[in-house]
């Protein structure tokens, strides 16, 4: 699998239940990502769950729910790419959604389309 310039960064507060399947839509794809999540306080386990289930995925714990705004700003700023790709915790994305933005964000003035 093709590693790419861009990071997945994914607020997350008490998701346990949706997760799991946004960050196996993401890893299952045609490119592999950084991947953050920055938890805001959750007190579900999915902080623990994230850790176990998902070594390669960075975790970035703040102590309190700060906000969605405030957790993807932290995620941004804890990157270490020039591109970032920002996910909520309930979504599914499909196989090449990322080598498609990646790829298009290359096209003169750096604008590309998403299409449904």
């Amino acid at each position: 699998m093709n590693r790419v310039q861009v990071t997945v960064v994914i607020p997350n507060y008490n998701g346990k239940e949706c997760i799991s399947a946004c960050l196996d839509s993401v890893l299952e794809g045609t490119v592999l990502p950084e991947i953050i999540v920055v938890d805001n306080g959750s007190s579900d386990g999915s902080p623990e769950m994230i850790r176990k289930k998902y070594p390669q995925v960075r975790l970035v714990r703040l102590g309190a729910n700060t906000g969605f705004c405030h957790a993807v700003n932290t995620g941004i700023h804890a990157c270490r790419t020039e591109f970032v790709f920002l996910l909520n915790d309930d979504t599914v994305v499909e196989r090449a959604v990322l080598k498609n933005c990646w790829m298009r964000s290359f096209l003169p003035k750096g604008c590309f389309p998403c299409r449904r």
